[in-house]
């Protein structure tokens, strides 16, 4: 693959890491919003608290954020690395030819982390009909 393909590549792929980013963003301003929106009108209209269900749904939404930002840091870390070597490609070929193993292994960590964040970050909670498990990946 020539020079201009592989920088093309890595291109792309920071593009798409960018667009997916941003998404995840999105997604996580509009659940902030809507947590905030609950609690406010719950503590405006019902004096007595909140009932179970809804702690576990905002339970829900506190583990689906912690995922998002789990999403936005291994989307971080790739594009660091990613932007090494898009130098590289710009600037000298023979580090690029060398630095493609470690453009993998680092991904590779990468991966490993947000498996790792993502095993840490997940909860369950209970539902009155049924147990209900929270998995984003």
């Amino acid at each position: 693959m020539s020079a201009i393909g592989i920088e093309n590549v890595f291109v792309s792929i920071t593009s798409i890491l960018e667009h997916i980013e941003n998404a995840n963003n999105n997604i996580t301003n509009m659940m902030e919003k809507s947590s905030n929106v609950i609690v406010a009108e719950i503590s405006e209209h019902h004096k007595e608290g909140f009932s179970s269900e809804l702690s576990e749904a905002i339970q829900l939404q506190d583990i689906i954020s912690q995922q998002l930002q789990a999403v936005s840091s291994a989307i971080g870390d790739m594009q660091k690395n990613i932007d090494v070597y898009l130098h590289s490609v710009r600037t000298d070929h023979s580090i690029l030819n060398q630095g493609i193993i470690k453009l993998q292994e680092k991904m590779n960590i990468a991966l490993e982390e947000a498996k790792r964040k993502h095993d840490a970050f997940s909860g369950s909670t209970s539902f009155t009909d049924q147990e209900a498990s929270l998995e984003f990946f």
